[in-house]
């Protein structure tokens, strides 16, 4: 009974992990990506102006 529970709750418990992970990476990549462009540009109008093109695309 011990081998059929263990094989049942572990591929369940790694796919959440792997999810979870994914995500964390996912987000990371974006916090990243963000404070670069950030940094890239300081002058407010121009970030202003990159943002709007990024979302009407």
């Amino acid at each position: 009974m011990k081998s059929k529970t263990t094989r049942f709750k572990r591929p369940i418990i790694t796919a959440k992990m792997m999810y979870v992970m994914k995500n964390i990476e996912i987000k990371g990549f974006l916090q990243t990506v963000r404070h670069e462009m950030i940094s890239r540009f300081f002058d407010r109008a121009a970030f202003a102006k990159f943002r709007a093109i990024v979302i009407n695309k």
